[in-house]
């Protein structure tokens, strides 16, 4: 990195990037399986350009230029149950993970948002994923997780923080068959509930959302008509953004503008066959083909 003429090494590592899957089956009604992945993500441009966007007189958005990648390393233990009920552990680790975080300058009364890369991110927990179906009508699936949650940094801004939390979340998919031909009507209904989280120094509240989609699939199935409505109760932000940290208090309400309806048509081109081609006279070759 390049400013006023000083050039620096902002980051220059070496790094390992396992991904692998390993299954044994019991029997074919019992299997385990154990999935380790892992990956890098980088900043976007604009986190780490090196502008002020001011918000209003007393906060201001910082790029960052010395923020780096994060590495993510991802474990998950499965017992398949029935090829059907699915019981999993997982644990995720993510050094260098970074977020926007808000903190107070010390020249000036404004609050400072950033991106900043934190030491550590640690996720762990245990679910489980139930399938059911009720006749042809109603097809489900239900998955419950439990898990905590740990942020660390030892140096933000002459303050530091370790926080943690137990939380949870539950998330249901149901396509429910309204008819079956002429028309052929499905009504998909999602939602999910998560009691709360941490992100930094930020305590953050429960949100839930629920979102539902009516497809209509016609012409022999090659068009289907599909009206979809997100986010129906304006519900997928924290119900409260908190900061209770080393003498800082404050609250943040965000407004959720990400409620939309879209109307879409897909269609599949179908009765493509292959053309017949007269087979390669290879005979000068000594050969057939």
């Amino acid at each position: 990195y390049t400013s006023n003429g000083f050039k620096s090494t902002l980051w220059n590592d070496w790094t390992l990037f396992p991904d692998a899957t390993l299954s044994y089956t019991i029997t074919p009604m019992h299997i385990l399986q154990l999935n380790v992945s892992s990956d890098k993500t980088y900043p976007s441009y604009w986190d780490i350009t090196p502008q002020a966007s001011p918000i209003n007189s007393y906060s201001v958005i910082l790029g960052n230029p010395s923020l780096k990648p994060y590495r993510s390393y991802s474990g998950q233990l499965l017992y398949i149950l029935k090829q059907k009920y699915t019981i999993l552990a997982f644990c995720d680790y993510v050094p260098d993970y970074f977020a926007q975080l808000p903190y107070q300058n010390t020249l000036e009364l404004k609050n400072v948002f950033r991106y900043e890369n934190m030491d550590y991110q640690l996720q762990f927990g245990m679910g489980v994923i139930v399938p059911f179906r009720v006749g042809e009508f109603w097809n489900s699936q239900v998955t419950l997780l439990g898990l905590r949650m740990q942020e660390k940094l030892d140096h933000f801004h002459d303050v530091s923080f370790h926080n943690e939390k137990y939380t949870g979340q539950f998330k249901m998919d149901n396509t429910f068959t309204l008819s079956k031909s002429r028309p052929n009507l499905k009504l998909d209904l999602n939602g999910y509930f998560v009691t709360g989280a941490v992100q930094g120094i930020y305590d953050l509240g429960y949100l839930y959302d629920v979102s539902s989609a009516l497809k209509w699939q016609f012409t022999d199935d090659r068009a289907t008509l599909i009206l979809k409505c997100n986010n129906i109760f304006r519900s997928n932000m924290p119900h409260t953004m908190e900061i209770n940290q080393s003498g800082q208090y404050s609250r943040l309400w965000k407004l959720d503008d990400q409620r939309c309806v879209t109307v879409s048509f897909v269609w599949k081109f179908g009765g493509y066959k292959k053309k017949q081609h007269e087979a390669v006279d290879a005979s000068r070759f000594g050969k057939s083909m």
